[in-house]
């Protein structure tokens, strides 16, 4: 974990504060609504690094119905757009929008991907599991930190076949409560937004003196 390498490297001389969430802006919708096509959602840079070229690929060959949405603006909008209605996929892309709406966002979304080639401490991410939603991530080792496969979240390589195989996972919608509900969990554990500041704050006194 990157708490661990600080401390490798530093001793007890660092202590790591991971990014934090507010838990009253964002939570599960009450009383969500089993939904017969399910609404999959990406948030974030049309780019490179968030790999998808590879979730458009994937959806091909999903066994559910679904709507797959993206919120966002950059260079690779063309191609996604061009891409998805060669292979008629009900891709929509709608700009980026502002952090209250986001959590509107979150609470409708059946299936929250981040499918990165890289990624950092992701706060979307963080977001989405605090809003209850179930997750599919690429196993890269920040996001391997943050979830636990097959508990808070499904985590797969990058490639197409094995994007389609972890989001047809969560087509139960049994299985994608109970994943939303653990997920909750542990954000309101381990990374509250105001847990992590009286933390901070608790540091900082405490160097003061």
């Amino acid at each position: 974990t990157i708490a661990q390498k600080l401390k490798n490297k530093f001793g007890n001389k660092v202590v790591y504060i991971p990014n934090g969430v507010d838990t009253k802006l964002f939570h599960p919708a009450k009383n969500k609504p089993k939904n017969k096509i399910l609404q999959l959602v990406f948030i974030g840079r049309l780019e490179e690094q968030k790999n998808l070229v590879n979730l458009i690929n994937a959806s091909k060959n999903l066994k559910i119905p679904y709507n797959l949405i993206f919120y966002g603006q950059g260079s690779k909008s063309k191609q996604l757009i061009n891409l998805a209605k060669h292979f008629k996929i009900p891709l929509q892309i709608k700009k980026p929008t502002d952090y209250q709406n986001v959590a509107k966002i979150l609470r409708t979304c059946d299936i929250f991907i981040l499918p990165s080639h890289k990624e950092g401490s992701s706060k979307i991410l963080l977001e989405a599991l605090a809003s209850g939603c179930a997750v599919v991530a690429s196993n890269t080792p920040q996001i391997t930190e943050i979830i636990t496969d097959g508990k808070t979240g499904v985590v797969s390589s990058q490639e197409p076949q094995k994007l389609t195989k972890a989001i047809n996972k969560l087509q139960d919608y049994t299985l994608r409560q109970k994943i939303g509900r653990d997920a909750r969990k542990l954000i309101k554990n381990k990374y509250e937004i105001n847990k992590l500041l009286s933390q901070e704050v608790n540091i900082l006194k405490k160097l003061s003196q």
